[in-house]
């Protein structure tokens, strides 16, 4: 969402042009790699996937560099368990995940 829709709009508003790289749309969404990994979470929300691994969130809520910190613990988990990062979302379209 953030990428797909969110970023573009946001840029647009800000007259800012977007790098060439972000153009293709085509990336992975956490959340959903997350869901993909771990069936029996019973929420994708930052807060909810730490929970699901029997972390504590570290840090403050919503500010970036904690959230950051807090989201590389969930794809440091991912990795260990051998979970394919590889792309869900390309322009709108769903690629794997959550239909």
């Amino acid at each position: 969402w953030d990428l797909g829709d969110q970023l573009p709009i946001e840029a647009a508003r800000k007259q800012l042009a977007l790098p060439a790289w972000l153009g293709s749309r085509t990336y992975s969404d956490l959340k959903v790699l997350f869901a993909l990994e771990y069936s029996g979470a019973s929420s994708t929300s930052l807060r909810g996937m730490l929970q699901a691994l029997g972390l504590e969130p570290e840090g403050r809520a919503h500010s970036g560099i904690d959230d950051c910190r807090n989201l590389a613990r969930v794809v440091e988990w991912l990795i260990s368990r051998g979970a394919d990062l590889g792309h869900t979302h390309r322009a709108g379209e769903m690629l794997r995940g959550h239909r």
